[in-house]
């Protein structure tokens, strides 16, 4: 079956002995010999968050001849398929994206919430074999000790630039949710050293918001280490330094702050030390479009800080996003931003990422 195959490629491919596997599995060798001899399919705790496959599990059975298998391989017999075809094209527009694809895929009373375990609910066993092996636990199982690669999907860190009002936010939220990824947002409830300036200077707030994003930074680096997506709205701290000091950016600190160069210095570590992202989207618009945003999000501060006199700022975002990429090699990716729902956009920036071939 599927599993067997999936399980020995993947433990051979990254130097695993089936003892081995077994001891980061917690099992036996001998479990883990039946598992590729196609004898049992082992049941893997759910944990929240965790993505689907991103293409339905293949039902072709196939057994791989393991030099340390012992036990005879078997052939499952297919289930006759024919009610399973008529729901396939059944199109439940009340239930959520995940269960209709559990339905899609045969996936009946599955729960992913808590600390229990996937539901025999799938008709074909070499489909429950693939949907398993492909729950993190066991990819965390497969990987360990290895590299970040993982069965059907791998980690992403993808990061936003872009001006303040450009839709980031919202469009990281969405697009997490199309991912079935994590969405890692600024907060917006702020303390009075941000909305009040006159309580305290620009080097206070931005401490203050800097403290709230860098601890994001560090588990989007989790979150990608272990097989999820997860997507960061906003990448000021380590684009920071390239900002201080450019034409039209004393909003965000200005050069005649007692506390500049102290800031200055923290940017330019955090610009050598902060993690980097899989991929950074550039968010650019026009400035009829930016100001539909800044007015639809109806935020005092834009005016109270200047940012709603900023819009040629933009190209200082730009160049500092370039820079980045060209520095560290990442890949960057243009997004041109229009007025629509964060939904819509979503969707658009995700078809875009995957035909530029970024993401899966």
């Amino acid at each position: 079956m599927a599993l067997a195959k999936a399980v020995y490629d993947r433990r051979t491919e990254v130097g695993l002995t089936q003892a081995d596997l077994a001891e980061r599995a917690g099992l036996t060798q001998a479990k883990i010999s039946r598992i590729e001899g196609s004898d049992t399919v082992p049941t893997l705790p759910c944990s929240p968050n965790s993505p689907m496959p991103s293409t339905p599990p293949s039902t072709s059975p196939s057994t791989p001849t393991t030099p340390e298998s012992t036990s005879p391989a078997t052939t499952p017999t297919p289930p006759d398929t024919s009610d399973q075809t008529r729901r396939d094209i059944v199109y439940d527009s009340g239930a959520s994206p995940r269960r209709r694809l559990w339905r899609r895929w045969g996936v009946s009373g599955a729960r992913w919430r808590g600390q229990s375990c996937l539901t025999v609910g799938m008709e074909s066993s070499a489909s429950i074999a693939v949907a398993a092996l492909r729950r993190i636990e066991f990819r965390q199982i497969l990987y360990a000790g290895a590299d970040d690669r993982i069965i059907g999907v791998t980690g992403k860190f993808i990061a936003f630039i872009g001006l303040p009002g450009a839709g980031k936010s919202t469009v990281c939220a969405s697009l997490a949710t199309l991912v079935g990824g994590v969405a890692l947002q600024e907060p917006h409830d702020w303390p009075p050293a941000v909305t009040d300036p006159s309580t305290a200077n620009g080097f206070t707030a931005l401490n203050w918001f800097r403290a709230m994003r860098v601890p994001m930074y560090y588990r989007a680096m989790r979150e990608r280490e272990q097989g999820r997506i997860a997507v960061l709205d906003t990448y000021y701290d380590k684009i920071g330094h390239q900002l201080l000091g450019a034409e039209g950016m004393d909003w965000f600190l200005a050069p005649s702050d007692p506390y500049f160069d102290i800031y200055e210095e923290i940017s330019r570590r955090d610009w050598e030390i902060l993690p980097n992202p899989d991929v950074v989207v550039l968010f650019e618009l026009q400035e009829p479009i930016w100001r539909h945003f800044l007015t639809s999000r109806g935020r005092a501060l834009d005016d109270n800080w200047g940012v709603s006199d900023s819009f040629l700022i933009q190209r200082h975002f730009v160049a500092a996003a370039e820079l980045l990429c060209d520095t560290f090699g990442i890949p960057l990716f243009r997004f041109t931003q229009e007025i629509s729902s964060p939904d819509v956009a979503a969707a658009r920036l995700l078809y875009e990422l995957r035909v530029a071939g970024l993401l899966n």
